[in-house]
């Protein structure tokens, strides 16, 4: 069933959004990534943001896709994030032989809060 989010206005998909940043974040970094993300969203249209929540929601499975384990690199926040910890496990398990980095403070956009510790992960990465 495909999710209602094109039918709801634009301040009520925000809030479905918002609603995920209800704990205290574990540094001023992640704090600060939280904020960059929230302003963001406010530039976000209503059609936009109901695609992408669609498009998060719908139950999907990327099996067919033509990449080696070794050539993907799961970076993951050891802080606590958004995403169920059984998702987190099936990516694991899909990629059973993909590089691991695990950021120790990073929350849900590690790639923010983080960026200089994810750089030296890509970096290593692609040597």
């Amino acid at each position: 069933m495909t999710p209602m989010y094109q039918f709801m206005p634009g301040a009520v998909l925000k809030n479905l959004i918002l609603a995920s940043f209800t704990d205290v974040p574990s540094s001023q970094a992640v704090s600060e990534a939280i904020d960059f993300v929230i302003e963001q969203l406010e530039t976000i249209s209503q059609g936009e943001l109901s695609s992408r929540l669609t498009l998060n929601s719908t139950p999907l499975d990327c099996s067919g896709m033509k990449l080696s384990d070794e050539q993907v690199t799961i970076i993951d926040s050891l802080d606590k994030t958004a995403r169920p910890p059984s998702l987190k496990e099936e990516l694991y398990r899909r990629y059973t032989g993909a590089k691991q980095a695990h950021v120790r403070v990073g929350g849900d956009f590690p790639f923010l809060s983080a960026s200089e510790e994810v750089n030296l992960y890509i970096e290593v990465h692609l040597r």
